[in-house]
């Protein structure tokens, strides 16, 4: 009886987690920029079966052979082309409730395999669903899901302690996974650097440098040296917003040097000054709303397992580097800090129930305190999860493009046009219109040379009619969302060939 009912709470809160990430992206469903991206590239590697994974001539401004991860385009490839390019919508969702499963199954296990584990778990589980920190990047395909599982399942093998012939598992888990996320993901293997980093210090232990040590090692034999081209890659993304994060957000024309006039509208910039930008920035660090109840776990430090002490450290190790990437200005290139707190949300929901779960006696006022702090954290990850479904459904607050019947319309028409390069704006609309058209488009950062896209990104460094000369752009597409036609005075220099929707296309007369 007990199992059967582990398992229909197990499902049950795969699919609770897997349903509110559905009705979130349901108005909007066919969308994202890196979700054709992995398409392409999953295409690719399921013709020609190699790595470094090499693409046609879509992205002008990077190099073919990819030095991105690509663990996540070799998933997709192993999946059914039908569905993949039918319902490629499903695959962040899909993956990233297993991570509500695993919360659920560690929940009940810290139990002892009792009936308050079955609640407890079913707590955690939701909390995941609800958690609005992984949330966002289930909102279209890209690699960030699989990123957080592969971390998750990484951390879970090098901190559970085991002795003897256990010991041999362990080890073996966490290289098999650790490799796995090298090749799959950029930010999560830096957040593994740095917890390694936080337990050696905080243990005094040399086991995690040398743990560190054998992953690279082992890393760089199975991928036959391949591995070294991602971190060159992932050096040259670093070394580029090292120089450039104040830009990170910016609108590419609003907030461009060349359009002075503009630039009061360029107001979504990630990184600004002042107590507004300390605000910003806190409401940020204030997503995974389940932190509050580990208030009441943190004091306990001392009389827990050594598993639990090393999951407390893995999510103060997680939220300092949160904090200090979204903070401290010479750490910022580093990624937003915000991105890494999805990848402490397992470790979270799992703190914040283990009271429950192992039957701890709070007592009087602390013990309402505590459950109190559990119905405030579900409050607000409701709000967060409703305003969210507002953003998801207004497309006039997303820079992000949604393959509504006017941009299919765009991409129909440049299939069979003549054209030499196809400029975007915003360039995060080449992504899809490069996947349906196979027209060569001026978009790169997914690769190296990062070099190549500095006229263009993050904001333009010369005149829209002097780079349409300069790189021979045969054919222009505005999204009028983003910025009005009249704003970029390209009725001097193009023809309006096609307007359908909010989309227009040009075809430059330079």
């Amino acid at each position: 009886m007990r199992t059967m009912a582990n398992i229909v709470v197990c499902l049950g809160v795969f699919l609770l987690s897997l349903i509110t990430r559905l009705v979130l992206i349901w108005p909007h469903r066919h969308r994202g920029c890196d979700a054709y991206y992995f398409l392409l590239s999953s295409e690719q590697f399921r013709k020609d079966r190699k790595i470094p994974i090499v693409l046609p001539p879509v992205y002008v401004l990077e190099e073919q052979e990819q030095w991105y991860p690509p663990g996540f385009s070799v998933l997709l490839s192993l999946l059914p082309k039908k569905f993949v390019e039918q319902y490629y919508w499903t695959i962040s969702p899909l993956l990233d409730s297993l991570l509500a499963m695993l919360v659920y199954l560690l929940v009940y296990i810290a139990s002892g395999d009792t009936i308050k584990g079955l609640t407890a778990g079913a707590l955690a589980g939701a909390m995941y669903a609800f958690n609005g920190a992984s949330l966002p990047d289930t909102t279209s395909l890209n690699s960030r899901p699989l990123g957080a599982l592969l971390l998750t399942l990484t951390m879970l093998f090098l901190i559970y302690p085991m002795t003897g012939a256990g010991l041999a598992i362990t080890i073996s888990g966490f290289l098999m996974f650790g490799f796995l996320l090298l090749m799959s993901h950029k930010l999560s293997p830096q957040l593994l650097y740095f917890l390694l980093l936080v337990m050696l210090v905080a243990s005094g232990s040399p086991h995690y440098a040398i743990a560190l040590g054998l992953l690279l090692i082992v890393s760089i034999i199975l991928s036959r040296g391949f591995i070294l081209k991602v971190w060159r890659g992932q050096y040259d993304i670093l070394s580029f917003w090292s120089r450039n994060w104040k830009l990170l957000g910016a609108h590419s024309i609003y907030g461009s040097p060349v359009y002075p006039a503009l630039r009061y509208k360029d107001t979504r910039r990630l990184h600004i000054g002042g107590l507004r930008g300390l605000v910003k920035g806190s409401l940020y660090l204030g997503m995974n709303t389940f932190v509050l109840p580990l208030i009441f776990v943190f004091p306990q430090f001392s009389h827990l397992s050594q598993f639990d002490q090393r999951i407390i450290l893995w999510v103060a190790g997680t939220y300092l580097l949160a904090v200090l990437t979204q903070l401290v200005p010479f750490l910022k290139f580093l990624g937003e800090g915000h991105r890494y707190l999805k990848l402490a949300a397992v470790p979270v929901c799992y703190l914040a129930v283990l009271p429950i779960a192992q039957q701890w006696s709070y007592q009087g006022v602390v013990e309402v305190l505590y459950y109190t702090s559990l119905v405030i954290s579900f409050i607000i990850a409701l709000l967060i999860v409703l305003r969210l479904f507002g953003f998801m459904s207004d497309r006039s607050g997303s820079t992000i493009p949604f393959l509504d019947t006017g941009l299919r319309r765009v991409t129909e028409y440049l299939k069979e046009a003549d054209t030499t390069n196809v400029l975007c704006i915003p360039d995060s609309l080449g992504d899809a219109i490069g996947y349906y058209s196979r027209k060569r488009i001026l978009r790169g950062t997914h690769n190296v040379p990062f070099k190549w896209v500095i006229p263009f990104f993050p904001v333009y460094q010369r005149p829209l009619e002097q780079l349409v000369k300069e790189y021979a752009v045969s054919h222009i597409v505005v999204y009028s969302v983003y910025v009005k036609y009249d704003e970029l005075g390209i009725d001097s220099f193009a023809d309006k060939v096609l307007e359908d929707g909010e989309y227009r296309v040009y075809r430059s007369r330079i």
